[in-house]
């Protein structure tokens, strides 16, 4: 269903206002999942670039203090 969009200064019924809050809450949530499914799927190579060498040429590394810390990791960096 498509809500109609009212000129700013027309008038419109509370149920309107609903509607049209909804429609926007729906394409941000969808756009907000495409967007952490992306990362999901791309965050290997993320956690990869951010475990590179420091510019002082020193190499890093993560620290897993648990078993699920890698899972976690993927997790944290699809949703920062």
């Amino acid at each position: 269903m498509r809500v109609r969009r009212a000129a700013p200064a027309q008038p419109i019924e509370l149920t309107g206002h609903l509607d049209e809050l909804r429609s926007r809450l729906i394409i941000i949530l969808g756009v907000l999942g495409l967007g952490v499914s992306l990362c999901f799927w791309r965050s290997g190579e993320i956690l990869a670039f951010l475990q590179g060498p420091l510019p002082d040429g020193r190499q890093t590394q993560f620290l897993a203090t648990s078993p699920l810390d890698p899972i976690n990791w993927r997790i944290s960096t699809s949703l920062g």
